[in-house]
């Protein structure tokens, strides 16, 4: 007859939120009028950049060989026609996707970056958090729109280059909140417990302390990725985006009709605003997840 330890077993000791949590997350959300605004654009943006070959009506590289100059807004191209002949209502749906993906790749790469430091640093302190917070603090001291410029002009045009410069300007950020959530919560009961029964650090940080500072990330990534796209379209506007001069970008529709501003105010007008309705979904989404999630952790 074998005898049973004595000593419990303690799979997660962390308080953790269930899909009744999030499902009700969901409704305190579509409950705001302004958080179901913001899911509507956010959702809307996102089905223009996954369907954007089905939804435009033109071409966006291609202009009308017979229009080789701007056109105002008709029946034939609601938005009007940029100074090549082409469909600006066709430019800015696809705007939307080569927005959406570097605002996300961007922000998911700077996001784990930042999280994998702010882990590391909070939690075990002592000479790498000095070094790595100095650095983060060197990275803060500038705005990060001018940081942005300086390391998409050093390592030249390209989306990919422009996704690596950005994710650099965020991760500082990144790493200082999930710092401060740690240093809050490495000394919590449930963690000094998953010590005691001999849980190792590594699984400490990602069982018992990752799932427990989701919510303040989760905000951030939403307001963040508004942010991203606003520095983007910046970047792009200054010649400092994709190598293509005809990307259907946001900044880059704007960085052309910077010669039309006076005969052809559309070609500004539609691309900012598509920039505007953007960013703002993405800050109501974000505002609606804060009130919801500060609520529900009480």
């Amino acid at each position: 007859m074998t005898q049973k330890s004595s000593q419990p077993i303690v799979t997660n000791l962390a308080p953790t939120r269930d899909s009744r949590a999030v499902n009700k997350t969901l409704r305190r959300v579509l409950r705001s009028p302004l958080g179901v605004v913001g899911v509507c654009i956010v959702l809307g943006t996102l089905l223009c950049a996954v369907f954007a070959p089905a939804i435009a009506p033109y071409d966006p590289l291609k202009g009308d060989i017979t229009n080789l100059y701007v056109k105002q807004p008709s029946g034939a191209h609601p938005f009007g026609t940029d100074d090549a002949g082409r469909d600006i209502l066709s430019r800015a749906i696809f705007g939307a996707r080569i927005s959406l993906k570097i605002a996300l790749l961007s922000e998911s790469s700077g996001l784990a970056l930042g999280v994998f430091i702010g882990l590391i640093t909070g939690y075990f302190g002592g000479w790498l958090d000095t070094i790595l917070m100095r650095i983060v603090d060197i990275f803060m001291a500038f705005p990060l729109l001018i940081i942005a410029i300086a390391l998409a002009a050093a390592l030249g045009t390209g989306d990919d280059k422009l996704i690596v410069a950005l994710t650099l300007t965020i991760w500082p950020a990144v790493a200082r909140l999930v710092r401060s959530q740690v240093l809050s919560v490495r000394e919590t009961e449930y963690v000094s417990a998953a010590r005691l029964i001999g849980a190792n650090s590594i699984r400490i940080m990602r069982r018992h302390i990752l799932p427990n500072i989701l919510t303040p990330l989760i905000v951030f990534t939403t307001l963040g990725v508004a942010n991203v796209i606003l520095q983007e379209a910046a970047l792009s506007f200054l010649g400092l985006g994709s190598a293509d001069r005809n990307s259907a970008s946001w900044g880059r529709m704007l960085n052309d009709s910077r010669q039309f501003l006076i005969a052809a105010p559309w070609m500004a007008f539609y691309p900012g605003l598509a920039i505007l309705i953007a960013v703002f979904g993405f800050n109501l989404l974000g505002d609606a997840l804060r009130d919801a999630l500060d609520i529900q952790s009480e």
